[in-house]
């Protein structure tokens, strides 16, 4: 290809293939992402029928968003790699449907790191609550704040072979920043406290221990591409391919919020073998709000020993809280302070 004469367009064969040969790559990649969240959402709305309408209002409202940009980020290959063979002009004009889109990730982004501080807020206790809440509420504020802003300096200048590295390293990059250091945030605050509710009872570490997991790999999926595509818009600013990295980042973000929902079913018979999709047989009722599923268990007796609780406490958002719980087993005792967040599911 190198040995090819350039095209006669404003741009030439090399400066093409760097800036809209990496678009089109994560435009695909994006599309089979969407594919995946809509098979995700249709589960989720089929297995969990009983979720709040919050709950249910806001995944609806990501499928909406997640379907409008992936078809902008198809207008935007259309435009770029399609009309431009007839009309070279188009490579070096600017296009509305790539300046909105980038919005429209920034507002998803904000949508799903709302949810996962919503989960943070439900599982820390105490002055780590509001420590925690005070610092993350900002930081995501600023992240959508920064998309409007870099979405409306787009429009503003227009032509994007005329965004200088000044003007990248003013407004994506802050961007971006604000995108990773929540997520950090967030996923070390949860394994943090995770942690700190494992107990002696095998079963509960067992579902900690998997949460953790769960925790560390939606950071790895998700924040680790955003630093690629900091890294690549900070080494050279002049390919514009790096705003096309969007196409995917904000799939991984819904994906992930998505696999953490529909996770529920199979950690609750983790917790209980005995549990079905359909309900809960040894461990007990489940109570539902926005975002946090926790269980408690309910005073039974059965063959092998017996369960107690000691003080429970319906608060007004649907959450059991229990202070104090006793396993007996064949003259045998184990404490566990569960009122923390052991058989917490999120």
């Amino acid at each position: 290809m190198s040995g090819l004469p350039d095209r006669s367009t404003p741009l030439s064969q090399t400066a093409f293939e760097q800036n809209y040969g990496s678009a089109y790559i994560c435009t695909v990649i994006g599309v089979c992402l969407y594919g995946i969240s809509v098979l995700q959402s249709y589960t989720y709305f089929m297995k969990y029928p009983g979720d709040s309408i919050f709950m249910k209002l806001l995944v609806s409202s990501l499928v909406i968003l997640e379907a409008v940009f992936t078809t902008l980020s198809c207008v935007d290959v259309y435009h770029f790699l399609v009309l431009s063979y007839t009309k070279p002009e188009l490579l070096i004009d600017g296009e509305w449907s790539l300046y909105t889109s980038a919005v429209l990730g920034a507002i998803v982004c904000f949508l799903v790191q709302a949810f996962f501080v919503h989960m943070i807020h439900q599982l820390a206790k105490g002055t780590l609550r509001m420590i925690l809440t005070g610092v993350l509420v900002p930081l995501i504020l600023v992240q959508l704040a920064f998309g409007f802003f870099f979405t409306t300096r787009q429009f503003q200048l227009w032509f994007p072979m005329q965004m200088s590295a000044l003007f990248v390293n003013s407004t994506m990059v802050p961007m971006l920043v604000f995108r990773i250091v929540p997520d950090t945030i967030i996923s070390v605050s949860l394994c943090s406290i995770l942690l700190d509710s494992r107990t002696e009872v095998k079963k509960t570490t067992k579902l900690v221990n998997t949460l953790i997991v769960y925790a560390i790999n939606r950071f790895v999926l998700t924040t680790v591409v955003v630093f690629v595509q900091m890294v690549v818009v900070l080494a050279i600013p002049q390919n514009k391919g790096f705003m096309a990295m969007d196409f995917v980042t904000v799939h991984l973000k819904f994906n992930s919020l998505l696999a953490t929902l529909n996770a529920r079913n199979h950690l609750r018979r983790m917790h209980d073998p005995a549990t079905t999709n359909g309900g809960m047989t040894n461990v007990a009722a489940q109570l539902k709000t926005g975002s946090v599923v926790q269980f408690a268990v309910r005073s039974q007796l059965q063959s092998a020993g017996s369960f107690s609780s000691g003080t429970q406490e319906l608060s007004e958002d649907g959450i059991v809280r229990i202070e104090k719980e006793t396993y007996v087993d064949k003259g045998q005792s184990s404490d566990a302070n569960t009122g923390k967040t052991a058989g917490n599911l999120v």
